[in-house]
């Protein structure tokens, strides 16, 4: 079915079908009417091909102007203000307002996708970290009172820790004095059993 031809030349109801040019430059319509029933008309390429009126009313070209003035009126408010329009000035050449538009857009998303993919690698290096400082195989915290007795030292501290010297090895312990120093000693040197 033909919609291009104007409406306003057909009588209530008919619809154009299909439409065919004519030597003479003309075009054949055949037109089908509000009860099934057909017919053709002659009429001028214009007509044939005019664009359709669907009745409405459009705006004039004053309030065409109006709505681009009024558009451009926001933009210079918003050029003005704090925020990302601040010192835009499309104004100077109205017909970029789409371009700048749209390539605002794209450099936000850019901005959004690196960011997010900067968030991304930060989180895996976090996760990497975790793993990295996770506790050592064998190392225990004790965090309790102990004498150390034997050897060059003899003072009370506070037993932080246990730890083999190798894997499978002896194991050591790591002692802070009262003045936050730190000290390693085997097992009988804390007064403790040696571990195995």
């Amino acid at each position: 079915m033909v919609s291009s031809t104007r409406r306003d030349h057909l009588p209530a109801g008919h619809v154009v079908l299909e439409q065919a040019e004519l030597k003479d430059g003309r075009v054949s319509q055949t037109i089908r009417r509000a009860d099934g029933t057909e017919y053709e008309r002659i009429v001028d390429s214009e007509e044939a091909y005019g664009a359709e009126d669907d009745g409405e009313s459009h705006p004039t070209k004053d309030e065409l102007a109006a709505i681009g003035q009024s558009v451009m009126n926001w933009i210079d408010d918003l050029t003005l203000q704090d925020g990302p329009l601040k010192d835009w000035t499309p104004a100077e050449s109205p017909d970029e307002v789409i371009p700048d538009l749209y390539n605002m857009l794209e450099e936000s998303l850019a901005c959004h996708r690196q960011a997010c993919g900067e968030a991304r690698k930060l989180s895996e290096a976090l996760e990497a970290g975790r793993a990295a400082t996770a506790q050592p195989a064998g190392l225990h915290w004790i965090d309790r009172p102990v004498t150390v007795t034997g050897g060059d030292y003899t003072y009370a501290g506070q037993l932080l820790l246990s730890f083999p010297k190798e894997e499978g090895g002896a194991i050591r312990y790591i002692v802070r004095d009262q003045n936050r120093r730190l000290f390693i000693h085997n097992a009988h040197q804390c007064g403790m059993e040696e571990e195995r």
